[in-house]
């Protein structure tokens, strides 16, 4: 390659760093690719984007990259598994952590440690375990999304602790338990996604607090007693869904 990188297509180089990247891989079953673990080398990057037909994992190198302020991982029909690693911490101006389909394993702890953290979409895949409770410390948190996965255990309390959150899907894993009854904390929420889980117990009066839900999903639970008249104040609801 006679090319200087900066000339290359998908690749910022700024003082002859590399700080932003696109990875896309072959759009046919015949034409793959794998991660290289070599990814952890450029120290640099602060924007990585990889996509395409990819086979393996994530390479743990990726917590290398300390710089890395937006993370994409949009796999196609390769067998690509994200397991997050344990000090994915590591990552602490990560603002976008954005793994549709192919996250898999369990949430680590440390990913409390993301507090700059914005974005955080690890939806349709195989997660399990329980939902940490240091995702409470993710205060600039806007969006949430860990729905269609395995995810089991509660909805840890702590999540009202997040009071920048608009969006939270939680729906289709195999979350129990009660609502936690300070969810009304949430007052930004404009979307909230509960169903096709085994929550159990009483909706939580405070519900009401969220005057901005314009969508709120809880059905296939298994909620009981009566609707909180506290929900009459949801006056910009379009989704309403308890059945």
């Amino acid at each position: 390659l006679k090319q200087p990188v900066s000339t290359w297509s998908n690749v910022v180089v700024m003082n002859e760093r590399v700080i932003g990247l696109n990875l896309s891989f072959g759009g046919n079953l015949t034409n793959k690719g794998i991660i290289p673990p070599e990814l952890g080398n450029l120290t640099a990057l602060q924007s990585l984007t990889i996509a395409g037909q990819i086979d393996g994992e994530l390479p743990t190198t990726v917590t290398n990259l300390t710089e890395l302020k937006y993370l994409y991982i949009y796999g196609g029909s390769g067998t690509l598994k994200v397991t997050l690693p344990a000090n994915i911490g590591n990552l602490t101006k990560l603002e976008i952590l954005s793994v549709p389909i192919h996250a898999d394993g369990s949430i680590p702890t440390s990913i409390g440690n993301l507090k700059n953290l914005t974005r955080l979409e690890l939806n349709s895949g195989s997660l399990t375990g329980i939902i940490p409770a240091t995702i409470g410390e993710l205060i600039n948190l806007k969006t949430l999304d860990l729905s269609k996965n395995k995810l089991t255990g509660s909805i840890p309390s702590v999540i009202a602790n997040l009071t920048n959150l608009t969006e939270v899907y939680l729906a289709e894993n195999q979350l129990s338990g009660a609502l936690p009854e300070n969810i009304g904390n949430l007052k930004e929420l404009t979307i909230l996604t509960l169903n096709d889980n085994k929550l159990s117990g009483n909706l939580p009066g405070s519900l009401g607090n969220c005057t901005k839900l314009t969508r709120f999903n809880v059905y296939n639970n298994q909620f009981t007693g009566e609707i909180p008249t506290s929900l009459a104040n949801l006056s910009q609801i379009k989704a309403l869904n308890f059945s």
